[in-house]
């Protein structure tokens, strides 16, 4: 499961609702194979693109690249807290590299040596001009750029996404309108494509909102302090349980919410991004914890964690 799209990829995507021509696909954060892209856009005649979204704000100076001993070799850091944090992982040029690969190796491999012409990608910075973005990843830049493939360094900035121009910010999106009669990209190759981007319904269903019944609504708004719930296996005492929490941590009340298996605080967890008209990030204003875990917590700030130690020792003692 993954967390609800930013504010910076909700503006690109409106951007491309608004804007791609006719006959553009639009995939939201798909699977690919476990890449997880921000959008890839998929046209049964044209090609496919990979769009990768940045809200950085790279004139703050937080953002810095170090050249390396290896001639050519840079690397990229990000300043928070005192440190330099690697950012290899984070970089748009490199992760579009690898979309772009993965695509042409492996989900679309009937393209051959033609597809570079037909595999497009493109990085947009949100919250940051075109040039400072072009400056901070001018290595990398340069080396697509040498390569046999350049499509993959289309960059474009906020002046270019406020324009609401899709030719400034995805110039291949663009020229489909205009494309020859020779296409190197078919209906059957974009179906070959398609197969790696359509969720499971699995992963479809986790990103629908939950939906509670009356007597669960009760519950989750009900103000007396103790409140005990009994049901049957499924009958959705997790989603009541979370969806409670989001309205009390809204309430700006401190909330703690322990289980009796360490399995559940992941899934639990995940239930917060389904809960509707939840407060912003609330997931990370709740203590969630195993029951276990609590009492040692408890016991350290007590100051007795020797006592702590004492007890489970005794129990894990194997007897004479």
């Amino acid at each position: 499961m993954y967390p609800p799209l930013s504010r910076s990829e909700w503006l690109v995507l409106d951007f491309l609702d608004r804007h791609l021509p006719e006959k553009w696909e639009i995939y939201v954060q798909p699977a690919l194979n476990g890449m997880r892209p921000d959008f890839v856009l998929l046209h049964d005649e044209f090609g496919v693109g990979v769009v990768e979204v940045k809200h950085w704000r790279i004139n703050s100076g937080r953002f810095t690249r170090h050249a390396l001993g290896i001639e050519g070799t840079h690397v990229l850091r990000y300043r928070f807290g005192g440190r330099e944090i690697d950012m290899a992982r984070s970089n748009p040029i490199e992760q579009i590299d690898r979309y772009r690969q993965g695509i042409l190796d492996l989900y679309c491999p009937r393209l051959g040596k033609r597809g570079v012409q037909v595999v497009f990608g493109a990085v947009i910075f949100t919250d940051t001009p075109k040039e400072a973005a072009q400056y901070l990843l001018e290595p990398w830049i340069l080396r697509a750029t040498r390569s046999s493939y350049p499509r993959n360094c289309v960059i474009s900035g906020s002046a270019e996404l406020q324009s609401r121009e899709i030719m400034k910010c995805i110039p291949w999106a663009w020229k489909s309108t205009h494309a020859s009669k020779e296409q190197v990209f078919n209906p059957d190759m974009a179906a070959d494509v398609r197969t790696w981007l359509e969720e499971p319904d699995s992963a479809r269903e986790s990103r629908r909102p939950l939906r509670f019944s009356t007597p669960q609504q009760e519950v989750i708004t009900r103000l007396t302090r103790r409140i005990r719930v009994r049901g049957a296996a499924g009958s959705g005492k997790s989603f009541v349980l979370v969806a409670r929490a989001a309205r009390l941590a809204g309430e700006g009340k401190r909330v703690l919410v322990l289980t009796f298996n360490l399995t559940l605080i992941a899934y639990i967890r995940q239930l917060c991004f389904r809960i509707p008209d939840a407060p912003t990030n609330f997931y990370n204003k709740v203590t969630w914890l195993s029951f276990h875990l609590w009492i040692r917590r408890m016991c350290e700030d007590a100051g007795a964690i020797d006592e702590y130690r004492a007890v489970w020792a005794k129990h894990n003692a194997v007897p004479s």
